[in-house]
């Protein structure tokens, strides 16, 4: 049978073991950012998950508007495939190290939806 300064010591490494779990999802769930983008024309919506790699961010496509009759080829549309749960593709940036803030790679979101919204509607492609 242990004593209780055994016990006290067990019960405080539990507690120790599960608030550092705790902290390490916060920091996790801080890591990734969720946003809607709606085109300036309002027609089209895109969500995107924006991940903090640790100096730079990726843009990972939640949704978006089908490209209808375009070709959707990664090269053609500026995806990548993507790793991250529940979403296919990212946006191609060429140089990850060129989005090192979250505002930066909102920009990038933007541009690139944008252009995504010409090209479905004209076939115009990124230029």
């Amino acid at each position: 049978m242990e004593s209780t300064s055994q016990l006290r010591y067990i019960i405080d490494d539990r507690y120790y073991f599960r608030e550092k779990i705790v902290s390490q999802l916060k920091k996790e769930l801080i890591m990734a950012t969720h946003d809607t983008y709606r085109t300036n024309d309002g027609r089209y919506y895109f969500s995107f998950i924006f991940e903090n790699k640790g100096g730079y961010y990726m843009a990972h496509i939640a949704s978006q508007p089908s490209y209808g009759s375009r070709a959707s080829d990664l090269h053609s549309t500026h995806r990548l495939s993507s790793d991250y749960s529940g979403c296919s593709y990212r946006i191609c940036f060429g140089n990850d190290n060129d989005v090192p803030t979250l505002s930066r790679v909102r920009k990038y979101a933007e541009a690139w939806s944008e252009a995504t919204a010409k090209y479905i509607d004209t076939g115009i492609k990124f230029g």
